[in-house]
C-alpha cells in the first residue's frame, strides 16, 4: 500500500541503514534531479504497530528533509524490525545507488550478527552476494571475535539444522594475517610540531578501515539506543556493539601509537 507519511513520524535508527556512509554528492544530485521533476521510486516502510521503519530510501528520505518537505510518498508494509533488515539487507542490489563492496560486506556482517546459525548460502540469498564473499567474511568476523554468537549448528536453505564443518572451524582459526603489519619496537615520543602533520600522511587502507569500524560502532549503537529507548533490547544486540567497540578501539590505539611514536611504515600495532 502506498501512502503519504508524515517524514517525523519514520524510523530511520532502527540498524536498517545497509550504506557505510551517506554520500553527499549523491544527495545534491537526487536534489537537483527533483527539482527538475524526477519522479523516484516510493520509500519502502515496514509498519510494526505504531512503529514505521525505513527499509529502503535513505538518500530519498534525507533529499526531502533537505528540501523541507514535511511528507514522503511510502511504500508500507506489514512486519518487524527484523523483516525491514531482512529487505533492506538486498535493496539496491539491483536498481538504485549501486552497492560499494564495502556495503556489501557491512551487508553481510550485519546479517550474520542478526542471524549467526543461518548458513551461507542463506546469508548470501538474502544479501545478494556470493557464497565465497560470506565464507570470508565469516572467517574474518569469527578470527576478529566479532561475531561471538556463531553456533556449531547452521540453519541452511531448507530450514533444516546441520553441523558446521570441520574445515569450516578450521578456517576460521583466531589471528588473521593483518591487513598492514607493524610491529611495535620502542620508539622515542614525538613532539607536538611532529605529530600536527601526520593524519594527512596516514597510509589511505589503514585510515579507511579505522573510518569502516568507527561507522559500524555508530550503526551498533544507534540500534542499541533505539532498542533501551523501546524496551526492546536484548543482551545479544550488547555483544554485538561490545564486540565491534572491542575491535574498533584496537585501531584506535594503533593510530595513537602511530601518531605518537611509530615509524611512518608501521602502522599495525601489536595488540
Amino acid at each position: 500500500m502506498t501512502n503519504k507519511l508524515k517524514v517525523s513520524e519514520i524510523i530511520t535508527s532502527a540498524g536498517t541503514q545497509i550504506r557505510v556512509a551517506m554520500d553527499g554528492q549523491v544527495v545534491r544530485e537526487y536534489a537537483e534531479a527533483m527539482r527538475d521533476g524526477a519522479e523516484f521510486p516510493p520509500i519502502v516502510i515496514f509498519r510494526n504497530g505504531g512503529q514505521k521503519i525505513l527499509a529502503d530510501g535513505f538518500y530519498r528520505l534525507a533529499v526531502t528533509c533537505e528540501q523541507g518537505s514535511d511528507e514522503i510518498t511510502a511504500e508500507v508494509r506489514r512486519g518487524t524490525r527484523s523483516d525491514a533488515l531482512r529487505y533492506a539487507l538486498s535493496a539496491n542490489a539491483a536498481h538504485g545507488l549501486r552497492r560499494t563492496n564495502a556495503d556489501k560486506r557491512r551487508s553481510v556482517e550485519i546479517a550474520l550478527a542478526e542471524w549467526p546459525k543461518l548458513s551461507d548460502r542463506k546469508i548470501a540469498e538474502i544479501c545478494a552476494v556470493s557464497n565465497n564473499f560470506v565464507s570470508e567474511c565469516r572467517r574474518q568476523l569469527s578470527s576478529d571475535d566479532t561475531c561471538q554468537r556463531q553456533s556449531s549448528e547452521r540453519i541452511g536453505k531448507d530450514g533444516k539444522q546441520y553441523p558446521v564443518k570441520a574445515s569450516d572451524s578450521e578456517n576460521a582459526a583466531p589471528g588473521r594475517e593483518p591487513a598492514i603489519s607493524v610491529p611495535a619496537p620502542p620508539a622515542p615520543m614525538r613532539s607536538p610540531e611532529e605529530i600536527k602533520g601526520l593524519p594527512g600522511r596516514l597510509p589511505p587502507e589503514f585510515k579507511a578501515e579505522i573510518e569502516y569500524h568507527l561507522e559500524l560502532v555508530r550503526a551498533d549503537a544507534e540500534v542499541v539506543l533505539w532498542k533501551l529507548k523501546d524496551n526492546l533490547l536484548e543482551p545479544g544486540d550488547l555483544d554485538d556493539c561490545g564486540a565491534e567497540l572491542r575491535f574498533a578501539t584496537k585501531k584506535i590505539e594503533t593510530l595513537k601509537s602511530f601518531l605518537e611514536t611509530s615509524d611512518l611504515k608501521q602502522t599495525e600495532t601489536q595488540n
